[in-house]
């Protein structure tokens, strides 16, 4: 989630804080309110703006930008806004876990990623595989380097058990020979 006060003055963004909020009005990003903060989903942003505040973030934390993929931002684009969402979140902590590479244990590390994000998707294994998905990628293309169970050529293939067909046509002879023609199973 991000604050109100954390795009203020972005690309085309409104200065103050009472014009940020009209602005996501109009443009209908909802808004939520835990007392005077307003904070609402990175992935409902316009891409322009979206990428003008992960641009600064990534330089506030001292990454390198990198090159941006406009494929993968594009196909990216194109995903559902709850699968945005669940990137862009896995994207910031692999941006803090780059800040924090070398500075600091493995076990603080985990710590602090926990603190910033909660214990949802923040275990340690869960962090060895973010930290791998975005290994070799620039910063600027980690939320897309990051959609889970998904890749940017097309969804990936469920793989067919054979064993399960046949569990399920044993009741059909017709169905079983079929199955064993296709499998190579006897």
């Amino acid at each position: 989630m991000v604050t109100v006060a954390e795009i203020k003055a972005l690309l085309g963004v409104p200065q103050t804080a009472m014009g940020v909020r009209k602005w996501l009005q109009h443009i209908a990003i909802p808004v939520t309110s835990v007392g005077q903060t307003f904070t609402f989903a990175l992935s409902d942003l316009p891409d322009p703006v979206r990428l003008a505040y992960v641009t600064r973030q990534i330089e506030a934390a001292g990454l390198p930008v990198g090159t941006y993929d406009e494929a993968a931002h594009d196909a990216f684009a194109d995903m559902p806004p709850k699968m945005r969402a669940e990137a862009e979140r896995k994207a910031a902590i692999a941006r803090l876990a780059g800040v924090c590479r070398g500075a600091l244990t493995w076990t603080q590390k985990v710590a602090l990623v926990r603190q910033r994000f909660g214990d949802d998707g923040t275990s340690e294994t869960s962090l060895v595989r973010i930290e791998r998905a975005v290994e070799g990628v620039d910063p600027i293309n980690f939320a897309p380097a990051l959609v889970a169970d998904y890749r940017l050529q097309g969804a990936p293939r469920a793989a067919v058990s054979g064993c399960r067909m046949v569990v399920f046509s044993d009741h059909d002879p017709r169905c079983r020979a079929a199955v064993s023609a296709q499998t190579g199973l006897a």
